[in-house]
């Protein structure tokens, strides 16, 4: 037996034309007719759109609520969960007084006190927050971090 399905099919069920207490199905075979091709990205600031992209990553100059989805040939993807990002790498200067160093699975931050700090793995999923003392430490994988403090996102690579 052979059947087309329509194009936005989701599911697909199989039912037997008598009324029995069983069915056993051997050898399902199913062939998509189209594999989607990836075009870019959508990049969105507070759910609005920002910007497209063909790169992985992409470059802002305003601190904000960001989000993600896949362009296809066919279509976009679901918008990823928005990450607080913002102005980030070495171009940024810290609040006043207040330094960031990583060392081996370690990020370190001094001068710091009394302000809100959230650390931020690269997809997005808050790992820390609190409010600093003069000296805050994070053990961490080796990988790309983001650290906001009051307010300000900072892009650190991990060793």
């Amino acid at each position: 037996i052979s059947c087309d399905l329509p194009r936005d099919a989701k599911y697909v069920a199989i039912h037997t034309a008598k009324d029995s207490f069983g069915m056993l199905i051997d050898n399902i075979r199913y062939t998509e007719m189209f594999s989607p091709e990836l075009e870019g990205y959508n990049v969105y600031f507070f759910g609005a759109p920002y910007a497209q992209t063909s790169e992985m990553f992409a470059t802002t100059n305003y601190e904000g609520d960001y989000a993600v989805s896949a362009r296809y040939n066919v279509g976009e993807s679901v918008m990823t969960e928005a990450v607080k990002a913002g102005t980030v790498g070495v171009q940024s200067a810290l609040a006043e007084g207040v330094t960031v160093t990583t060392d081996r699975g370690l990020i370190t931050l001094s001068g710091a006190t009394g302000m809100e700090v959230a650390l931020y793995s690269v997809d997005g999923q808050m790992l820390a927050h609190r409010t600093a003392a003069d000296s805050e430490s994070f053990r961490v994988q080796t990988g790309i971090y983001l650290l906001s403090v009051e307010g300000r996102t900072y892009k650190l690579l991990v060793k």
